[in-house]
């Protein structure tokens, strides 16, 4: 494990390796089309990716050439269903658990009113007006190792309502320890509250800081994560 982890965090570098939030390792199932599991950039180990999840059955069509466009995949959060659509993916998100609201949390002399789920992993959200102007780095950290989170710790999702059907999100992830540009489990956490809030509906656009939407949808007991996926390169590096 000391070995992965050393290789991981040497890749994942963004100056003296590939660079990236996390590494996707995709092998054969004896359950599912395949199975993937995902590792952040420090080497810990997540139950679960949304985005990673995304990019995990697209690299398995392409490359694994699954012909399927409807897809079961084995992840260390259980089995999800996908399916690919050109390069459009829908994934399901393991149903949100542990719900809890209106918590309190105290950072120097400001407070913030945070909600609690677990989508596959830890969030815990909280609502602002404009996300815009948070230090998310700073308040972000803070949170995320807060007591009250401990000793899992919990990624922190900062979410501005812009109507019933559209969300604005800005992530910071555990693991990565700071602020990504996406997060999909982070995005389906942010719908699921604010479905529960009664702040949207069943489905909702959620706006990254990437500039890509999501989209997730709550229907039938069921959450899905959809947005696009793309290869952006290939290559080989000594490890």
């Amino acid at each position: 494990f000391l070995r992965r982890k050393k290789v991981i965090k040497r890749l994942c570098d963004r100056k003296f390796g590939i660079g990236a939030d996390g590494i996707l390792f995709v092998s054969a199932s004896q359950t599912a089309d395949f199975r993937f599991s995902i590792y952040n950039s420090d080497g810990s180990h997540p139950r679960m990716c949304g985005n990673g999840a995304r990019c995990a059955v697209l690299f398995a069509k392409e490359k694994m050439r699954l012909k399927r466009k409807d897809m079961k995949v084995e992840t260390d959060a259980g089995i999800i269903f996908a399916k690919v659509s050109r390069k459009l993916v829908k994934v399901e998100i393991p149903h949100p658990r542990n719900f809890k609201k209106d918590i309190e949390i105290k950072i120097g002399r400001k407070f913030f009113k945070s909600h609690f789920v677990v989508a596959g992993v830890p969030h815990t959200v909280i609502f602002s007006k404009n996300i815009e102007g948070i230090d998310v780095e700073k308040f972000g950290r803070a949170i995320r190792f807060h007591r009250k989170f401990a000793p899992a710790g919990a990624n922190v999702d900062f979410v501005e309502v812009l109507n019933e059907r559209s969300i604005k999100i800005r992530t910071y992830e555990r693991g990565v320890e700071g602020e990504t540009l996406s997060c999909g489990t982070g995005s389906t956490a942010a719908a699921f509250i604010s479905n529960k809030l009664g702040l949207s509906g069943g489905e909702v656009k959620v706006k990254t800081r990437s500039g890509e939407t999501l989209t997730v949808e709550i229907s039938g007991g069921k959450v899905f994560l959809t947005g696009s996926a793309q290869i952006v390169f290939e290559g080989k590096i000594a490890v």
